[in-house]
């Protein structure tokens, strides 16, 4: 294969096909939504057995990732990446609470932000690359960026692959650009 998809970028295209294009063993976390099959705009056309279809393919393509996706062996859970206070609260317990998305105007199916990061945090270590196929409005990658990981997201949606880059400037320029944002 020629070249791989450099991580902090986010790519217009199918995930079936843009996954065969990452470099193996190089993401450490892939954390998405996909589509849910319940008539979203997004899903226009899908048959039921396109949709499983779709998850059956992406799924495949992350072995040796287990779910909730993280690589066996290798993925520790380290309190000492949470402050007392955070292990207490979230990184102890089985359950987790936090508001929902207030306003879904520009996304029909956004995920709380504080959702990736948890995962992020207590899964991966800096400059890691989280994966997003499924990146939507953006919030898995900036949740890699504030937690200081490296990001590699994909939508077949023009619209949201934009709003992604979008989100990843705004994210980046609001902690004064300690990163370099390559978007192709």
């Amino acid at each position: 294969m020629g070249e791989y998809i450099k991580p902090n970028s986010i790519i217009h295209g199918d995930s079936r096909e843009i996954l065969r294009q990452i470099a193996p063993d190089s993401v450490a976390c892939s954390i998405w939504s996909p589509p849910y099959h319940v008539g979203k705009e997004y899903e226009a056309g899908m048959s039921y057995e396109d949709w499983l279809g779709l998850l059956q393919t992406v799924v495949s393509l992350h072995t040796p990732i287990i779910y909730i996706f993280w690589k066996p062996g290798i993925t520790v859970v380290d309190r000492d990446r949470l402050t007392k206070e955070e292990w207490v609260n979230w990184g102890s317990r089985a359950v987790w609470s936090f508001p929902s998305v207030r306003a879904n105007d520009d996304h029909e199916a956004k995920f709380p932000l504080e959702l990736p990061r948890r995962i992020i945090r207590l899964l991966t270590t800096p400059e890691d690359v989280v994966l997003d196929c499924f990146v939507g409005s953006g919030t898995t990658a900036v949740a890699a960026i504030l937690e200081g990981r490296q990001y590699i997201g994909i939508d077949i949606e023009e619209k949201y692959v934009e709003m992604s880059r979008k989100a990843c400037r705004r994210t980046l320029e609001s902690m004064n650009g300690e990163q370099q944002l390559q978007l192709f």
